[in-house]
């Protein structure tokens, strides 16, 4: 009975993932152009916010969504928040050089925006809500910081072309 529970819960996980996926996408469903905006806080100036930009613009150009800078689009969001410092380790966890290692913890979120209604009748609001959202969070070394955040910014650049283009053919 126990091995079919385990068995179970991954296909589960996996049924729930795709019946998110697709909620998801149904919020992408009649945008016609996106603005990409870029936020970054706690990178101590790694980051280039232009190079960001041009790199999501870039990939979704390529995978065919429309880019705006019209105020009036629908605003996919990029959002880094970042935090350095020499993090202590137990002593088994130690490199070379001692106790610390000099790292960045990070969270990176890809976010799209659009006016929806709230509330029924006159009762109703048209707000900025968010439709889609997909997030990662890491630890890495500095040195290899700035790449590792391109990196997966780019990957959830590419999840977010493909689900686009699944609903606006």
């Amino acid at each position: 009975m126990r091995i079919r529970i385990l068995f179970a819960f991954p296909i589960l996980l996996l049924f729930l993932g795709v019946i998110h996926a697709q909620s998801d996408r149904d919020g992408l469903r009649g945008i016609p152009t996106v603005k990409v905006t870029i936020h970054v806080s706690g990178d101590d100036g790694r980051l280039n916010q232009d190079q960001l930009r041009a790199d999501i613009e870039t990939r979704l150009r390529k995978a065919g969504v429309r880019i705006s800078d019209d105020d009036d689009s629908v605003l996919l969001q990029a959002m880094v928040t970042c935090l350095h410092g020499p993090w202590q380790f137990p002593p088994n966890v130690r490199n070379q050089r001692g106790g610390s290692f000099d790292l960045y913890a990070f969270n990176v979120s890809l976010d799209l925006d659009r006016a929806v209604t709230v509330g029924v009748g006159r009762d109703s609001r048209v707000v900025s809500g968010t439709v889609w959202s997909r997030a990662a969070i890491g630890l890495q070394l500095t040195d290899i910081f700035a790449n590792t955040v391109r990196n997966l910014i780019g990957e959830l650049t590419d999840v977010f072309a493909n689900d686009f283009l699944v609903v606006n053919r």
